[in-house]
């Protein structure tokens, strides 16, 4: 299922979309892979039985640290290439995992408005 969804749908996807408008596939990528976390951390916060938490987390796991390359039709995990510690923002007092890649958000919105994770709003000290 995971080749199928990654290797067979979406990197042909990608690579077309790449070829017909120039968006870099990195970019493609790494959009793909902060959906997939977003999910696995949204599911995985509201998982009250132990059972099935474990199940969720073995399976994130193995995404991100086990999934051949080959699953996703390239020579990286992307999933793994593209998770990044989350930094503390103290101001604030939570903890973002920003983006290696913008996504452009900010250029698609009027008015101009930058996604959570952007990484134009990092803190220098944390690049």
């Amino acid at each position: 299922m995971v080749g199928t969804l990654f290797r067979d749908l979406l990197q042909p996807l990608w690579e077309t979309f790449n070829r017909i408008t120039g968006i870099s596939r990195r970019i493609l990528w790494e959009n793909t892979a902060v959906r997939v976390y977003s999910l696995y951390d949204k599911r995985m916060e509201k998982v009250e039985d132990p059972a099935i938490r474990q199940r969720y987390e073995a399976d994130f796991d193995w995404l991100l640290n086990q999934a051949d390359p080959a699953l996703f039709g390239l020579n990286y995990n992307p999933l793994k290439h593209f998770r990044r510690p989350p930094v503390l923002l103290e101001a604030e007092g939570k903890s973002i995992r920003f983006r290696r890649t913008c996504c452009f958000y900010y250029d698609a919105s009027n008015p101009v408005e930058y996604c959570s994770t952007c990484p134009l709003l990092r803190p220098k000290k944390c690049r």
